[in-house]
């Protein structure tokens, strides 16, 4: 049987190696299972913190890296610099000594070195502090990214990183004190009265049944807790992520504490977002948001009837696993991973750094745990992936793979990966699928690639190369992972397919003439429509509407087809999954040939599989509101239970099991990074849909270079842009003449606009052959949002048809400039009317790409 596996596992890398076509293997510190290991506790933290001071407020903890770091990717955090460029740096060195320091400013892309000078801390009761005079002279409202790098007595080099910006008319002392206002008055409901409700706008859209969430949408009573009578047991953590000429964005970590219902004492983790406006010498809130989770003991405290008890939290912040026999339970909760067996009545954490104590290194939170496996003998398999809080990898960034051993009660690195992006990115593009499959070969992907590592020796092996962020799914076992080529703008004959039980690649491909369109996994069953070419609707030169003749559902197993949705006339333009349903949007073919919407339509599975979730419920407590537990089937009290507070030994190789792997990131134009509420909140490969995501959360667009390209501050409140003076054109050439005019005025070329569309090329790729940096592919862009783009001074071309199009010049609070070249005259539209037309036309917009 060993042999029989051994040449399993041969033929599956064979077959895995043809199918990749090219494929490329990275060998780094390839190991036997015969290495020697030595088993530790976990180390603890050795690394100091830095903070920046602003008007006698600490703020912007930054944590150290043992390596340099690509900079542009690392921007959790944006800290002001004062009128004649000072700034105060404090060091918590929790015992250690500082013995030196070096600063160095650059350009926000690093392109331009502008200063760097020595430090030299003084010490004030343990701790160090130094106030700096920068010499370059700083722009104001310009970004620039600093690095500190200290010495310690155990490090040569600790690297930090924060981007600073020269303040000067911000008012950033007064939008600080009002969102501390705020978040004080949350605890006190006199103070609230005034310092909150005036600002809430309380919506029947926003539910009111958690305090696990809460929005300027929610109601009084959630935002002051009701009667939970939380309080402060740690002082709030302060960091700034984007301050702009007009506003700030902050975030605020606390520590609360509450008596619940059952007389226990629970404290929870709690984030606030503010986006606060100054305006004529006002405070105006933009967005808030605040999420709270119940920190999770392990201890008897966690038991209520008898169940594993999370209490308050999100319905996403639990991941459980068990295994086939329901006996062995795993679950992430709170940045731990937790294990209960029913049989033995036990439970221990896995994996964790923190430990209960007031030292932030342990509490940072920019890592993520996600469960792989769990077998039938309670052995689980699970990565850590983000900024490595203590243990061999402290001070670094990468993903670490780990197998915890049931019957030794052992937890072993396997491998890592290091990575010099912020976990921010790299959750992106780690930890959304890994997979181990019976011949211990663990499929990863990692950036744009698919990878398989054998996990008896730590080769490594590209199956892959190219997956888009947007263009996947896996299915609810993990098993399976389906892609296509291509963008949203277009169309695939092909969806590829990967069994990592198998490790076979498969694909699916389409007829003659016709496309296919992958919308998911249905459990685990695959989703995808059928459309011909010939019935895409084309506007302008562009592809609009993609048609589905048909819907269908195949079993992966034998990729056999269930369900198939299908009528003469009828196509499918929209699919939304859900638990046991496929929705569709339908539209039918009308006697011209054109297509108009007629109602929904709906595939019900009765047979949907249910998952290991199903085990993670909630209640609604009276007090609590909806609290989740998980379900272990027992009715036993916490004096039966046994809980381990200790985490299993590490065993970690004597030698390096480290995987040099691609940088873990795209940096292509394709790409486009959305932040928002203080964070990534994701990358796109589509810039509209990446401004639908950051409109709605006060947000801003990067792109791969780390190059803002679109953001949603306060602009002016009108703007105008002179286009000079051109003939009129006929109607039918209006087109043309709008794209002519809009180049001419960015400085590029003018090309023959009027014989190119005539030639089959649409208005986008006129624009993006002659702009020197491309154009801004805004179609689906609304109105108000491509504002933006005017507020920068850059006209914008709105295509209104087939041959016609118009110059969009300027701005007012209610009304838009518009450029017709068939008059050659600029007219005012009101903005309500404006939005409106250009709805019906399509939304479709595009700019000249700016560097």
């Amino acid at each position: 049987m060993k042999v029989k596996k051994v040449w399993r596992r041969i033929v599956i890398l064979i077959l895995v190696f043809i199918a990749a076509a090219g494929g490329f293997v990275f060998l780094s510190g390839r190991q036997e299972r015969s290495e020697q290991t030595k088993s530790e506790g976990m180390p603890q933290a050795t690394l100091p913190v830095l903070y920046t001071e602003w008007n006698g407020r600490m703020m912007n903890v930054l944590h150290g890296y043992v390596e340099p770091m690509e900079a542009a990717y690392v921007r959790d955090t944006i800290t002001p610099v004062a009128a004649g460029r000072s700034l105060t740096l404090q060091v918590c060195t929790y015992g250690q000594t500082v013995t030196g320091g070096t600063i160095s400013v650059y350009s926000l892309d690093g392109s331009r070195f502008l200063e760097e000078q020595e430090i030299a801390f003084t010490e004030k009761s343990g701790d160090f502090s130094v106030e700096l005079q920068l010499t370059a002279l700083l722009d104001t409202g310009t970004e620039y990214r600093l690095q500190v790098e200290l010495s310690t007595e155990k490090r040569e080099k600790i690297y930090y990183y924060t981007r600073i910006i020269s303040e000067e008319n911000l008012h950033l002392t007064e939008l600080l004190q009002f969102a501390q206002n705020f978040s004080d008055a949350s605890l006190d409901k006199e103070a609230a009265k005034e310092a909150i409700a005036p600002y809430l706008l309380p919506s029947d859209a926003q539910t009111n049944d958690s305090f696990a969430y809460a929005n300027r949408n929610s109601g009084f009573a959630t935002i002051t807790w009701e009667d939970l009578s939380m309080r402060r047991v740690q002082d709030p953590v302060w960091h700034i992520t984007e301050i702009t000429q007009t506003q700030v964005s902050v975030t605020v970590n606390s520590v609360l504490e509450c008596v619940d219902s059952y007389g226990v004492t629970r404290r929870f983790d709690v984030e606030e977002f503010f986006c606060v406006r100054w305006r004529d010498g006002k405070q105006y809130l933009l967005a808030y948001e605040r999420n709270a989770e119940q920190i999770f003991t392990g201890n008897s405290n966690c038991l209520v009837n008898g169940n594993i008890w999370f209490g308050i939290m999100g319905s996403d912040a639990v991941e459980v696993v068990s295994d086939k026999s329901g006996d062995t339970v795993c679950f992430r909760c709170g940045e731990e991973l937790w294990g209960y067996s029913r049989s033995k009545n036990e439970m221990i954490r896995l994996f964790g750094w923190k430990e209960r104590t007031a030292d932030l290194r342990n509490d940072y939170d920019q890592h993520g745990i996600h469960i792989v496996r769990l077998d039938e003998d309670g052995n689980v398999y699970f990565m850590v992936y983000g900024y490595q809080n203590r243990g061999n990898h402290e001070g670094t960034v990468g993903t670490c793979f780990y197998r915890y051993d049931a019957k030794k009660g052992t937890t072993r690195e396997l491998y890592y990966i290091p990575s010099n992006v912020s976990y921010q990115i790299l959750k992106e593009y780690a930890g959304k699928l890994c997979y181990v499959n019976d011949d211990n070969l663990c499929y990863l992907l990692y950036g744009n690639g698919i990878y398989s590592i054998d996990l008896d020796g730590s080769e490594c092996l590209e199956i892959v190369r190219s997956v888009r962020p947007d263009s996947y799914a896996i299915s609810a076992d993990g098993s399976v992972i389906m892609w296509q080529e291509g963008n949203e703008d277009s169309v695939s004959d092909v969806i590829h397919l990967l069994n990592m039980n198998t490790g076979q690649l498969t694909e699916l491909r389409a007829d003659e003439g016709e496309y296919l369109s992958a919308v998911g996994f249905l459990q685990n069953d695959l989703v995808y429509g059928r459309g011909r070419v010939e019935d895409i609707v084309v506007e302008a030169g562009v592809q609009t509407v993609f048609p589905l003749y048909s819907v269908e559902i195949m079993e992966m197993e034998n990729q056999t087809i269930e369900e198939t949705y299908r009528f003469d006339g009828i196509y499918v333009t929209g699919v939304t999954l859900e638990t046991a349903r496929v929705r569709m949007e339908r539209m039918q073919r009308t006697a011209d040939g054109t297509l108009e919407p007629i109602g929904e339509d709906a595939l019900i599975l009765n047979d949907a599989a249910e998952t290991a979730e199903a085990a993670r419920k909630s209640t609604v407590d009276a007090r609590m509101r909806r609290c989740w537990y998980l379900d272990i089937g027992s009715k036993k009290d916490a004096d039966t239970m046994q809980f381990s507070m200790v985490t299993p030994q590490l065993e970690t190789a004597k030698t390096d099991r480290s995987i040099d792997m691609p940088s873990g990131h795209p940096s292509e134009d394709s790409a486009y990074y959305v932040y928002g509420y203080g964070k990534l909140l994701g990358i796109h490969g589509s810039l509209r849909e990446a401004i639908r995501e950051a409109y709605d959360a006060m947000g801003s667009v990067l792109t791969g270079e780390m190059e803002n390209c679109w953001n949603r501050d306060s602009r002016a409140l009108a703007k105008e842009i002179a286009i000079g003076q051109h003939e009129a054109v006929p109607e039918e050439k209006t087109l043309a003449e709008a794209i002519r005019i809009v180049l001419l005025q960015e400085g590029e070329t003018s090309p023959d606009c009027e014989r190119q569309l005539a030639n089959g090329a649409s208005p986008l790729e006129v624009m993006g052959q002659a702009a020197e940096n491309g154009v801004e592919n805004l179609y689906g862009c609304t109105l108000s949002q491509i504002l933006y783009y005017l507020n920068q001074g850059q006209p914008v071309l709105a295509v209104t048809g087939d041959s016609t199009g118009v110059v969009i010049v300027g701005y007012t609070t209610t009304a838009v400039r518009i450029y017709d070249p068939a008059t050659a005259s600029v007219s005012e539209w009101n903005m309500e009317a404006a939005e409106d037309y250009f709805a019906e036309t399509g939304n479709r917009f595009a700019a000249v790409r700016k560097k």
